[in-house]
């Protein structure tokens, strides 16, 4: 992602309710923006992964974000069953919570091998490492979530990644200026 985009995104998100609603104010002219908070920085780096329009942006972030634990299983019309499976890392159950707890904690950034979605099947992923080695967090959109195995109907599907590396920079960076607020 190039400065240009990041502004063009920025500038999207600016005018989009579902984003300003959950940010407040975002300031216009030179030093304008948000700040970069664990919520604001998931938020564009969720944005930046599913890529594609601006237009709608936000809500499509807003869907990533709220993506479950995979084996999660939540209320319907034909049931009142609810049971979240948290995160193994994070001990969280939605993706953007998980990812924004691993931005504003330094242990869990340090375990992140990468952070993912999928496209095509709006499903993302955390792995990272633990005690019993290399694991991977799977999430999907409430639709999809006991689904574990994509349907494989030929469809080409296009997965963005983070790596650990960089997750552990930004995770550095957001704690930094964090502080410095």
């Amino acid at each position: 992602m190039t400065a240009a985009d990041a502004y063009e995104l920025q500038r999207a998100l600016k005018l989009d309710p579902n984003f300003t609603s959950a940010v407040g104010e975002v300031r216009s002219g030179p030093g304008g923006g948000v700040d970069a908070t664990d919520f604001t920085v998931t938020f564009f780096m969720i944005a930046a992964m599913i890529d594609g329009t601006r237009r709608d942006i936000a809500s499509r972030v807003w869907e990533y974000w709220h993506a479950v634990t995979v084996c999660s299983v939540l209320a319907s019309y034909d049931t009142s069953e609810l049971s979240l499976i948290a995160c193994e890392l994070t001990g969280r159950s939605l993706f953007g919570d998980a990812v924004s707890s691993i931005l504003e904690n330094p242990d869990y950034a340090d375990k992140v091998i990468e952070i993912g979605v999928n496209r095509n099947l709006r499903r993302a992923w955390i792995k990272f490492r633990s005690d019993k080695g290399e694991r991977v967090t799977h999430f999907a959109r409430q639709e999809t979530a006991s689904d574990h195995i994509a349907s494989a109907d030929g469809t080409l599907s296009v997965s963005a990644v983070i790596g650990g590396n960089a997750v552990r920079r930004i995770a550095h960076d957001t704690i930094s200026d964090a502080s410095a607020s």
